[in-house]
């Protein structure tokens, strides 16, 4: 009979232990505070998932901290393992804590903190949900795997929302939608869309800066400088007139002329004047991502698509090595519909060879804008402006402008740099710095001199008979 009072005395004892155990389990573990939230038991709730693609994870984590900020609500970190589901993470309650992160980029050399083992407790306008990203902690096993599997050391992300029923958990799905659209950090950035950065990913989206450039340091006729802001800046200011008026917003301006007349610093100038536009960039080897960079730009309209140098992609189709790359370009401008506000700016310096369908055809190419060699004025306003932070008095300006006629403005700025150097290596140490005739004639002639037909080509210098 003591015996098994003694035993009964010891089950009650290790019962109220387990129960004091699984109490301080349940008090330290996140389901309470997401029952509570919920306003009751989530046996029952609805949940609602769907894809979330690599570079688009920033925008969800953003949209997130949003309508957390405006519910006024909390994030819960915690200190388990990966789960795969929200329903699997509220049965395993685990411990509250432990907060991981990593930094995601959201400009140039800008980045934020997500945290990769939490959810957050939100509301829509009638009612409470709750949010995570599936995946966002996992760890694959670096194992075989089969076709359709994720591969390894990539992670199959999906954004999940758990309401108390159906339409609750459609309304807040929706919600986040929504609230992604509108935190969108690519938006007014400058863009590139590149090769992925992970094996199983379409592509990666990576932020660049332009440098500003003034109206003023643009040294071109005062007409073609005239022409060159109706046909981007006036589009892009007056945008919403046109588009009231039934007309086209969409513009393609191709900017062509010899090397080094300054396409590139017009388009940097172009860029700046139009703060509120997205900037989607295809060079070199993201030409390939013709389709998802258009993409892009539709999505973030207002927006810029820059494409320099063409004639890479767009040589007439019958001497044409990249024609799918050009179908794909000539598909994707008849793609972008009348009411999409981008305006495509594409450069070349060889207009004679580009493909008819592409230059000759408005909607694609609506205005070619040639960029000329400077004339005399142009080119004493150049050197003025390359000269700025020296002392030019010495320096018969005129004169040099008239031995300079075919020159670029390429030219003008290393000519204005080596002269510069050498001024130096004489031992000039006045501020701002003195430059000499005989600085300008040793520059111009090391430039020429050593520079043979390949100055001619990369910097626009034409050597006359005399040279």
């Amino acid at each position: 009979m003591n015996g098994l009072i003694v035993a009964c005395a010891i089950a009650l004892v290790i019962g109220s232990i387990i129960g004091l155990a699984m109490l301080a389990a349940h008090m330290r573990g996140i389901r309470r505070h997401i029952v509570a939230h919920m306003r009751g038991s989530c046996r029952f709730a609805e949940s609602i998932s769907e894809p979330v693609e690599p570079w688009q994870l920033i925008n969800v984590h953003m949209a997130l901290e949003a309508l957390r900020d405006e519910s006024g609500t909390s994030l819960l970190t915690y200190k388990q393992a990966y789960f795969n589901n929200l329903e699997q993470l509220i049965a395993g309650n685990p411990a509250r804590g432990g907060g991981q992160y990593d930094r995601l980029s959201s400009g140039v050399g800008e980045s934020v903190e997500r945290p990769t083992n939490a959810v957050y407790l939100l509301n829509t306008k009638e009612h409470p949900f709750i949010a995570m990203i599936q995946g966002a902690n996992a760890e694959p096993e670096m194992s075989d795997f089969d076709e359709g599997m994720v591969m390894p050391g990539t992670t199959s992300l999906r954004l999940q929302v758990l309401a108390r029923t159906h339409d609750a958990a459609r309304q807040a799905i929706e919600l986040v939608r929504l609230a992604t659209r509108n935190e969108n950090v690519y938006r007014g950035k400058t863009i590139t869309v590149s090769a992925p950065e992970a094996a199983g990913d379409r592509v990666s989206v990576r932020f660049h800066s332009i440098r500003a450039v003034d109206r003023d340091q643009l040294i071109l006729p005062a007409d073609r400088l005239d022409v060159l802001d109706r046909n981007v800046i006036g589009f892009a200011r007056h945008s919403e007139t046109l588009r009231r008026a039934g007309r086209s917003v969409r513009r393609g301006v191709l900017l062509h002329g010899p090397p080094g007349v300054g396409k590139t610093m017009a388009i940097s100038y172009l860029v700046n004047a139009c703060p509120d536009h997205t900037v989607v960039l295809l060079t070199g080897r993201n030409l390939r991502y013709i389709r998802e960079s258009m993409m892009f730009a539709r999505l973030l309209a207002p927006t810029i698509v820059i494409l320099e140098d063409v004639d890479l992609v767009a040589r007439e189709r019958s001497d044409n090595q990249h024609g799918v790359v050009l179908h794909e370009l000539l598909d994707e401008l008849d793609g972008m519909g009348e009411k999409t506000d981008c305006i495509t700016l594409l450069t070349t310096n060889r207009p004679d060879i580009l493909e008819p369908a592409l230059a000759g055809r408005p909607g694609r190419v609506d205005q070619a804008i040639e960029f000329p060699l400077p004339d005399d004025e142009c080119r004493r306003r150049l050197v003025l402006l390359y000269g700025a932070d020296t002392d030019l008095s010495q320096v018969a300006v005129d004169d040099w402008v008239e031995k300079t006629e075919g020159v670029s403005p390429a030219f003008i700025s290393e000519w204005l740099r080596k002269a510069v150097l050498i001024a130096a290596e004489r031992g000039e140490t006045t501020q701002p710095l003195r430059l000499t005739d005989n600085d300008f004639d040793e520059s111009l002639r090391e430039l020429v001199l050593f520079g043979g037909q390949l100055t001619q080509s990369l910097l626009g210098y034409r050597m006359s008979s005399a040279e």
